[in-house]
C-alpha cells in the first residue's frame, strides 16, 4: 500500500480505481510528486510558527517515480503549475524556473529510481520551455469571415465574404 497525503492524489487514485484504469496510471498518480516538499504548506506553516519546522513533515510520502514516464510527469506537472502561477512571459525567466525545479528535485533524489538520463532531462526541459512559450505567444488577429458553400454545381465552391462585427 502506498502512503498518500494529498487530497488530489487520493481523489485521483479513487477515480482510477473506479474506472478500472491500468495499474500504470495508478502508479503515475501516486508517484508524480515523489517525496518532494509540499512547499506551499511548508511556507504557510512557517508563517504561523516560531522556530524551525521539520522539512520531512511537509514532504509527500512518495514513492519517488519508478519509471521514466513518471519522472517526466513529475517534471512537467511542477513546471506547468509554477510557470502558470507566476505568469512567466519571458523565455529567460521560464528557463530559470524550469532549471530550478529540476535541480531541486535532483538534489532531493526524486529521479534516483526512474533511470532518466541527463540528456533526457535536458530534452524535457527544452520541450517544456518551447511548448510553454509557444502557447503564450501573441497571435496575428484573423479577420472575421464566413465560409459560404455554393452547392449549385456538383462540386462545392467556397467563397469568402467579410462579416460585420456590428
Amino acid at each position: 500500500m502506498f502512503w498518500l497525503n494529498s487530497n488530489h492524489i487520493v481523489y485521483g487514485l479513487s477515480l482510477a480505481r473506479t474506472y478500472k484504469l491500468p495499474i500504470e496510471i495508478e502508479k503515475a498518480i501516486i508517484e508524480h510528486h515523489g517525496s518532494f516538499v509540499m512547499r506551499f504548506f511548508y511556507l504557510k506553516a512557517k508563517q504561523y510558527t516560531e522556530g524551525e519546522l521539520a522539512l520531512k513533515d511537509y514532504c509527500y510520502e512518495g514513492p519517488t517515480p519508478t519509471t521514466k514516464i513518471n519522472g517526466i510527469l513529475m517534471i512537467v506537472d511542477a513546471c506547468e503549475a509554477t510557470l502558470r502561477s507566476l505568469s512567466v512571459a519571458d523565455k529567460a525567466k521560464a528557463e530559470k524556473v524550469v532549471e530550478g525545479i529540476v535541480k531541486e528535485r535532483m538534489e532531493f533524489g526524486q529521479f534516483d529510481n526512474c533511470d532518466l538520463t541527463m540528456k533526457e532531462i535536458d530534452i524535457i526541459k527544452q520541450t517544456i520551455i518551447t511548448t510553454y512559450m509557444g502557447a503564450r505567444h501573441e497571435r496575428v488577429k484573423y479577420p472575421e469571415i464566413a465560409i459560404i458553400a455554393d452547392k449549385h454545381e456538383d462540386k462545392v465552391m467556397d467563397t469568402l465574404r467579410e462579416t460585420s462585427t456590428d
